[in-house]
């Protein structure tokens, strides 16, 4: 009985690991992020990286009591401090529907969007959470800049991408494989 019940909860884990976005998603496998040791996006990256998505809670600091910002003890991002940074993160967007699309931007201690050149929300000063709306194509490529800030005394740390559409359900902006992003945006079923 609990093989069976392993086996249900490991094949459906699977699933949902490998489940392709809806709405379409990012191109070149994620978004690339810069991240700084200071709230304010001053001088050199402590270090880059490509990541997958924009959906991190790194829970609480000061020191020791949070989870890594870098995900790791590489050096380097072992180094990275748990309050008082900023990481932007840079990349494209390609949706799956001509739509308005309704994003949910979730910067705790600040945040800025961009896409396609226009500032959707410009809160570097506090956190929020903000749901904002743009009409996209189908298959173009949008640029996307998202700006977070996090600082000391101040509670959780969490930045989050997600967005609907009346086509789409609420979900993560997920990176599109290499054949969505050339232009064969299959329906859901026809990508796996």
């Amino acid at each position: 009985m609990l093989a069976a019940i392993l086996v249900a909860h490991s094949a459906a884990m699977l699933h949902a690991a490998n489940r392709m976005p809806v709405g379409g998603g990012t191109t070149k496998a994620g978004l690339y992020g810069e991240y700084f040791a200071n709230p304010s996006f001053q001088g050199k990256p402590a270090f880059t990286r490509r990541d997958v998505r924009i959906h991190h809670d790194w829970k609480e600091g000061p020191a020791g009591k949070g989870l890594p910002v870098g995900g790791t003890t590489t050096p380097g991002m072992a180094d990275f401090p748990l309050d008082d940074f900023s990481i932007r993160w840079t990349g494209q967007v390609m949706p799956r529907f001509s739509e308005t699309y309704t994003f949910r931007i979730t910067g705790r201690d600040g945040v800025r969007f961009t896409i396609g050149g226009v500032v959707l929300v410009d809160s570097l000063d506090k956190g929020i959470v903000k749901e904002v709306t743009a009409k996209l194509k189908k298959g173009a490529k949008y640029s996307v800049v998202f700006e977070y800030v996090d600082r000391a005394d101040t509670g959780a740390s969490e930045a989050r991408l997600e967005w609907s559409s009346p086509s789409t359900p609420w979900e993560v902006v997920e990176p599109l494989s290499f054949a969505q992003v050339d232009g064969h945006l299959a329906a859901p079923q026809d990508w796996l």
